[in-house]
């Protein structure tokens, strides 16, 4: 708006060009928070999301459930791992997430469990928390600081991170290999490898579920050596007990009777894809985890320690085919699982991921590039509109010396 001054000058209101330019710094402070301020925000877990993925492999399976004991030969079946997440808010700036996974082999195995996890929204970092559970709630695990289920927004694709393992419930190191980009989306390639011992959580749901034997009776036991070895080491043993007295015949002796206890290992690799730079798990290249049971042996090795101090051929006979069972890998393998994301899941994978990304792209780049260039033009605007103000425009837009003529002409004039 204008108002009228000398000379019939029209000029823009005094206020004016304040607005313009008040409009012009509130387009340039709503572009800087869009990028500093909400951008990152759009890449954090949001609590009410639902996400369901799909691994596809191979299980091979060497211990029957059935019989609780070790498959010969091991059977090999397809395998199915559904998992399904669901976001809730959490204490302090967290999201609890839990996951139900259903395993299926063949129709032959099915194994529902329940993950749940406490992580800062913003990092996807693990938490202490009385809300992260294992297996069933209640099992409360401390998973914190190594990261779950993806790594933080804008992490560095050149770093490697501290991973978790549900099984053995313990962290180890995943490190990039290799960049590039699937459906669209751009990825870092991470692969870890672990070993450890099966969390007493999991182990007990094992047992509970499949009767996996935490310990073996000593006949049962060596039938098993005899059937998977070709040893007989019943029969050394009690061929040689004869041989021996006192503290050494008593050491074969509890050879013979006493159980057998067994603890369980799991060890394996993962290789999967990170979307960048949201820290989103992409897909699963490659899960692998092999279960192993690991008898103690060490009433065996105080029989063969007992019976080499005899030179009777029975006692060297039980040393000999005790050493060349002790001497080798003792373990028997459960289960060796290799596995997948399908590719109807890594697909929707992909798709989530663009959607997050076109949407983190919006906040952060093509809105605040927008609002610049509002800015700009609003402040040039404000600029003009003062310049304006501030000149003498007489009305009909001419200029005051084209409508009251030169000084020249008006002293003619007053001389007519």
């Amino acid at each position: 708006m204008t108002r009228r001054g000398r000379f019939g000058v029209r000029c823009a209101r005094p206020g004016t060009a304040r607005l313009v330019a008040g409009l012009g710094l509130l387009a340039v402070a709503a572009g800087v928070i869009l990028h500093f301020v909400y951008a990152p925000r759009v890449l954090w877990l949001r609590a009410g999301e639902t996400e369901e993925s799909t691994l596809e492999g191979t299980l091979e399976l060497s211990f029957d459930p059935w019989t609780a004991r070790p498959a010969i030969p091991p059977r090999a079946l397809e395998f199915t791992d559904t998992q399904r997440w669901r976001i809730r808010p959490g204490p302090d700036g967290t999201v609890v997430i839990r996951v139900g996974q259903a395993s299926q082999a063949a129709a032959a195995l099915n194994v529902d469990t329940q993950v749940q996890y406490v992580v800062e929204a913003a990092t996807k970092q693990n938490v202490a928390s009385d809300l992260a559970w294992s297996t069933r709630d209640g099992n409360v695990v401390d998973r914190s600081p190594s990261y779950s289920v993806g790594l933080p927004p804008g992490f560095d694709p050149n770093a490697s991170y501290t991973y978790h393992d549900w099984v053995s419930e313990s962290a180890y190191e995943i490190h990039p290999v290799q960049r590039g980009t699937f459906a669209g989306v751009d990825f870092v390639r991470f692969r870890g490898d672990f070993a450890a011992p099966v969390a007493p959580l999991f182990e007990a749901e094992l047992v509970d579920l499949y009767g996996l034997r935490t310990s073996f009776a000593s006949q049962e036991f060596l039938a098993l050596v005899r059937e998977q070895r070709g040893i007989d080491l019943e029969a050394d043993l009690a061929a040689a007990l004869g041989s021996v007295s006192g503290d050494a015949q008593a050491a074969v002796r509890l050879a013979l009777e006493s159980d057998v206890p067994v603890d369980h290992t799991v060890s394996g690799s993962q290789v999967f894809d990170v979307a960048v730079p949201s820290g989103g798990e992409l897909r699963t290249l490659r899960w692998r985890t092999r279960l192993v049971s690991v008898p103690d042996l060490s009433a065996f090795s105080t029989a063969r320690a007992a019976l080499a101090t005899s030179t009777d051929p029975a006692a060297t006979t039980a040393v000999a085919h005790l050493d060349a069972y002790l001497d080798t890998d003792t373990r028997m393998v459960v289960y060796d699982l290799t596995a997948s994301t399908s590719a109807a899941a890594a697909q929707a994978s992909a798709a989530r991921q663009r959607a997050l990304l076109t949407r983190y792209d919006i906040a952060r780049a093509r809105l605040p590039l927008g609002l610049a260039v509002l800015a700009a033009g609003l402040l040039a605007a404000a600029v003009s509109a003062g310049r304006h103000r501030r000149g003498r425009v007489p009305e009909g837009g001419a200029d005051n010396r084209a409508t009251l003529g030169t000084d020249a002409e008006a002293a003619a004039t007053l001389e007519a």
